[in-house]
C-alpha cells in the first residue's frame, strides 16, 4: 500500500499520538472520507505496533457497514481493496459492489476465485472481459470446488473460442468435450 497516495489527513493521523491512533484503528476518525478511513485501519493492521494492529484486523474482521458502503469507491487503494476483498469473501453483496470497482487488481480477483462460495464464482465468472484478459481466474474457477459444473463448462468454452492457454488440468478438460 502507497501510504504516500493517502489525504493529508490520513497521513497525518498515521503519525499521530497513540489515542488518536486507537481511535483510527477502531474505524473513528473524524474528518477523514470512507475510503481514507479504510486506508489508515489496514496501514494501522499492518504496522509495527502490534497492540493496535490487533486492534486494527478487529475492526477489518467487522467492518461497520456505513464505512464500507462509502468506502468502496474508484479511488480505494487496490491494495485496500485487495485486504477488504479477502476479509469479505463471505458476503456477496459486498463482494458484488468489489467486483465492479475498475481498480480491482486481478489478483484479488484470482485469489477470490481460488476459495469462494458458489455464489461468489458465478459473480465473478459472469465477467467474460475480466476472464480473457486473466486466464487464470478461469483455471481458479475450474479448481474451485464451490464453482458450479454448469459454470465450469461454460467459462471453459470461453477459453476454446478464444484460445487461451490454460494450465495442464483444465487444458486436459477442454480437449475433453
Amino acid at each position: 500500500m502507497d501510504l504516500s497516495a493517502l489525504s493529508a489527513p490520513a497521513q497525518k493521523l498515521l503519525s499521530a499520538p497513540l489515542p488518536l491512533r486507537q481511535m483510527a484503528a477502531k474505524g473513528i476518525a473524524p474528518g477523514l472520507q470512507p475510503a481514507d478511513a479504510l486506508a489508515v485501519i489496514v496501514a494501522i493492521s499492518e504496522g509495527g505496533d502490534a497492540a493496535l494492529a490487533d486492534v486494527a484486523k478487529q475492526t477489518l474482521a467487522a467492518i461497520p457497514a456505513a464505512l464500507l458502503s462509502g468506502a468502496l469507491v474508484p479511488t480505494l487503494d487496490p491494495a485496500v481493496l485487495h485486504r477488504i476483498a479477502l476479509g469479505t469473501a463471505h458476503d456477496p453483496w459486498v463482494i458484488e459492489r468489489i467486483l465492479a470497482l475498475p481498480q480491482l487488481a486481478p489478483e484479488t480477483v484470482n485469489a477470490l476465485s481460488e476459495t469462494s462460495s458458489e455464489a461468489v464464482t458465478e459473480l465473478i465468472a459472469v465477467n467474460q472481459e475480466r476472464l480473457i484478459a486473466t486466464p487464470s481466474i478461469i483455471e481458479k474457477l475450474y479448481m474451485n470446488a464451490s464453482t458450479r459444473m454448469s459454470t465450469a463448462d461454460r467459462i471453459l468454452e470461453l477459453a476454446v473460442r478464444h484460445k487461451l492457454e490454460l494450465l495442464e488440468e483444465a487444458q486436459e478438460e477442454v480437449v475433453r468435450e
